[in-house]
């Protein structure tokens, strides 16, 4: 498996190493979490298990805050289309062909699951319409049984991307953008946040994602006004969310303002002075931290049923086991890149009208 040489002037070193850093958590946090594997492993590993099993989740506004970031910087290219109907297409077929490989191949290990084991993790029976709700993401919003875990996280991405893509199609001024942005971000802090049957609607998951997206207006816009203007919502923003978590401590709010922040300084930073093996590395797992982030529960279902059909259920068996399935997920997602997204992006449709900047 060869890392490939990309232009590095083209990648960001920080959103980048966030990228794979995130998806590893994630794939740790679901390893601990499903099937007996992380039952068996010894102390002081079961302790580790068990943070990754109770913290792992909030990895996710990172994803998040990252998706503001870098949505906001693909609008400022004047290569891609002013349509909001193609751009959500674009996104929808940038989103979609990797999800559903990863859901028929999802799906053929539960089956394989289901033949030795009854864990209630591996689900029910897939069906005809569970499916297509998947595959129209719309799976969450009309309460079907997920087919894997984080299949949740494709559909509220691209209903983020549909809300700016409107937002910025509707308002043509920078400061009418930037003011509905932040009322958006106030209410989902203050009312949204506050309610759990919200969580299958992208207003929900609006802090991290604006935080995100101001964060790239308050360090990126070429605009010397409109900087100070984001800056200044982003700085009031996470001024409200701090005193919002002192009252509600929330973990997840406190880690997207650290890695807005982050963004905000860093963002732009680019690979220099570094060796250039280690670049390649972090810009090679970079590219396939989405197709990780899919294939890495299917790994799970096999290899929960190869340790407890094949193997003998011993610790050091199941720690090779969940060691084997972190290489496999990368390894595994870097078919889904080569064979599958890059092939994809040739669906995507192209238009030479450029975005309104006021």
């Amino acid at each position: 498996m060869s890392i490939t040489h990309t232009p590095l002037q083209r990648q960001l070193l920080t959103i980048d190493f966030l990228k794979v850093f995130a998806a590893q958590i994630i794939i740790l946090h679901h390893l601990s979490r499903y099937g007996i594997l992380s039952e068996m492993i010894t102390y002081p590993l079961n302790q580790i298990a068990n943070w990754f099993d109770l913290y792992g989740a909030n990895a996710v506004p990172i994803f998040l805050v990252i998706a503001g970031y870098l949505s906001s910087k693909s609008f400022q290219s004047h290569e891609r289309l002013n349509s909001f109907g193609v751009r959500i297409t674009n996104r929808y077929l940038r989103l979609t062909p990797s999800f559903l490989i990863v859901l028929i191949l999802t799906i053929g290990a539960a089956k394989i699951a289901r033949i030795f084991s009854g864990e209630e993790y591996i689900g029910n029976p897939e069906t005809w319409t569970q499916f297509l709700a998947h595959l129209f993401l719309v799976h969450q919003i009309f309460e079907v049984e997920s087919i894997f875990a984080g299949a949740w996280y494709v559909a509220i991405d691209w209903q983020l991307y549909v809300f700016l893509t409107l937002l910025l199609t509707i308002l043509n001024r920078f400061i009418f953008r930037a003011t509905a942005l932040f009322v958006c971000i106030i209410f989902s802090l203050t009312y949204f946040n506050q309610h759990s049957q919200f969580d299958v609607y992208f207003f929900y998951f609006l802090v991290p994602y604006g935080l995100g997206i101001l964060a790239f207006w308050a360090s990126q816009e070429s605009n010397h006004h409109h900087r100070h203007l984001a800056l200044t919502f982003f700085t009031v923003a996470n001024i409200a969310i701090l005193i919002t978590t002192l009252f509600n401590p929330n973990i997840k709010n406190a880690l997207s303002i650290f890695v807005a922040l982050v963004l905000l300084l860093w963002g732009n930073r680019q690979y220099q002075n570094l060796y250039l093996r280690i670049t390649q590395v972090i810009v090679w797992l970079s590219q396939r931290s989405y197709g990780a982030f899919l294939i890495h529960f299917s790994l799970i279902l096999l290899g929960n049923t190869l340790f407890n059909q094949v193997l003998e259920q011993t610790p050091l068996n199941a720690l090779i086991v969940i060691i084997s399935i972190c290489f496999l997920s990368w390894a595994c997602a870097h078919l889904l890149y080569i064979w599958v997204e890059l092939p994809s992006r040739r669906l995507q449709i192209f238009s030479t009208q450029p975005l309104q900047q006021n």
